[in-house]
C-alpha cells in the first residue's frame, strides 16, 4: 500500500520566506521613519534657530523705532524743519469751509 504525503518542505520555505521578507520590510519602515524623524528635528533646529534671529532682529528694529519717535527726536526733527509749537492748537475741519 501506498501512502501519498504532500510536500510540507515546501508549505514550510515559503511560510520562512514571506517571514523574512515580512521583517525586512518592517525594518526598512523603521528605517525609513528614522530617517525622516531625523530630518524632521534638523528641520526643526533650524527653523528654531531662524525665528531666534529674527526676534533679535526684530527688537532693533523696534529699537530703532522708538529712537526715532522719541520726543526729544521729534522735536529737534521740527526745530530743523522751522515748525513751533502751538499753545492753543485750532483744529481745521474740512466740513467747517
Amino acid at each position: 500500500m501506498t501512502t501519498i504525503r504532500p510536500n510540507r518542505d515546501r508549505n514550510i520555505k515559503r511560510v520562512f520566506a514571506l517571514c523574512y521578507f515580512g521583517a525586512g520590510g518592517m525594518v526598512l519602515t523603521a528605517l525609513f521613519s528614522y530617517m525622516s524623524l531625523v530630518a524632521v528635528k534638523h528641520d526643526l533646529s533650524e527653523t528654531r534657530l531662524s525665528l531666534e534671529t529674527a526676534k533679535v532682529e526684530n527688537a532693533e528694529l523696534k529699537n530703532q523705532y522708538f529712537q526715532l519717535t522719541n520726543a526729544d527726536s521729534v522735536e529737534k526733527l521740527a526745530g530743523e524743519m522751522g515748525l513751533i509749537q502751538d499753545r492753543n492748537p485750532g483744529w481745521a475741519l474740512a466740513s467747517r469751509s
